[in-house]
């Protein structure tokens, strides 16, 4: 074996720099699962097995470097290794260069080298100039390492930035979505409000026009009669003198009948006259006078009548008995019923005695009736027994009496 292939010796191993130790040692950790075991040299697999900090250093160091020493086989396995590696290489030369050297001698002191070791100094210094490349590439290849670190570091460090303004952007946008939101509602308030306005003015004018054109029919009804009297007068004076004064009386008699105070004072609420009792028959006959306005919560007086028929027929029957009631007794009624009630398709239709209306889609006969109530600021009767209608509506001024108390004179 020449001297090369010889191990180092633990001294000289022992001496590397730490850089140098661990090159070795990654070569070392190959070399040991190539050998094997061998049990002229135990600490083989007591080296292999030891974790890389516990022999990079201190005893373990020293344990691995006696090994190697006292192991040729295992050092070639080593050698052979640092030889295909350039910072291996490095080691290499560092161990045979100073391995190479008597103790305490000098290198100016050597005798003068035979051409081999010429030819070995040069090679040697050759690999030092490759390692000196090495490291100046090895320090180069750090700063850009470092240099890429840093712009990471500082890449990161916007991306959080940019990551903490998008969540606050986020929650800018989710609070200007809330107002958007709280917005659109007030918006739609305030359509729903103008809609309920524009429909409480058009039942006010409808309800105006109503009445004109019945004080107008009734102006029309008291001309007629008017004439009808005078005419009959007439004859009554031209037939005989004595048949004219019983004409005059009778004449007289039925004036004063058609002066007669009918007792209840009209108002917002009427007042009924002392010892008349609300809810009594003498109290809706009073109710009930000629030219009084009455709103009739429609399917709540003919399910209490005729709950057996069907809608349709329960509406005809109760338009048919209140336009009878309002020829006999001249009141202006209004019935009123429920247009979403299931089956409440808007069969039927007004008469010239009684104005028939179904509520609009989204509003109830009972809301009807309160608008009806709220758009007229004449005395007006409404016909329910819901507790939660009547209350609304004597909150108004209205007078209200029960379905079967118009049952009563239907």
């Amino acid at each position: 074996m020449s001297r090369s292939e010889d191990p180092p010796s633990g001294d000289l191993l022992t001496g590397l720099t730490a850089d140098d130790w661990a090159v070795l040692l990654t070569h070392l950790r190959e070399a040991l699962t190539e050998v094997g075991d061998d049990d002229r040299h135990p600490d083989r697999s007591v080296i292999r097995v030891l974790p890389t900090g516990r022999i990079a250093g201190g005893k373990g160091r020293d344990r691995a470097a006696a090994l190697i020493a006292s192991d040729p086989a295992l050092w070639r396995a080593v050698r052979t290794r640092l030889t295909g590696d350039p910072q291996g290489a490095e080691v290499l030369a560092t161990l045979e260069d100073t391995g190479s050297l008597s103790p305490g001698t000098d290198v100016g002191d050597r005798s003068s080298p035979s051409p081999g070791g010429r030819a070995r100094d040069q090679a040697l210094v050759e690999a030092k100039r490759r390692s000196q490349r090495d490291r100046e590439r090895l320090k180069e290849v750090r700063a850009q390492r470092d240099d890429a670190r840093r712009r990471a570091d500082l890449a990161e460090r916007r991306a959080r930035g940019l990551e903490e303004e998008l969540e606050q952007t986020k929650q800018r946008v989710g609070v200007l979505e809330g107002q958007v939101a709280r917005l659109n509602g007030e918006v739609a308030a305030a359509d729903r409000e103008r809609e309920r306005a524009v429909q409480r003015e058009r039942r006010r004018a409808e309800s105006d026009v109503a009445a004109i054109r019945e004080e107008l029919a009734q102006l029309r009804r008291d001309e007629e009669r008017r004439r009808e009297r005078d005419r009959r007068r007439a004859d009554r004076e031209r037939s005989a003198a004595s048949q004219g004064a019983a004409s005059e009386r009778r004449g007289a008699a039925s004036a004063a009948r058609d002066l007669a105070p009918t007792r209840l004072v009209p108002g917002r609420p009427s007042e009924l006259p002392a010892g008349v009792q609300p809810g009594t028959r003498e109290a809706v006959e009073l109710y009930l006078h000629r030219g009084r306005r009455v709103l009739i919560d429609g399917y709540n007086v003919t399910l209490n009548k005729h709950a057996d028929l069907e809608l349709e027929q329960q509406r005809t029957w109760l338009v048919g008995a209140v336009a009878n009631l309002a020829r006999a007794r001249g009141i202006r009624p209004t019935v009123v019923f429920d247009g979403g009630r299931s089956g409440g398709h808007r069969g039927g239709s007004s008469t010239r005695e009684v104005v028939v209306r179904f509520s609009d889609p989204g509003i109830t006969a009972d809301d009807e009736i309160v608008l009806e109530v709220e758009a007229t600021d004449d005395p007006i009767v409404v016909v329910t027994d819901d507790r939660e209608l009547s209350a609304r509506v004597r909150a108004v001024g209205a007078d209200v009496i029960g379905s079967h108390q118009l049952l009563w004179v239907l």
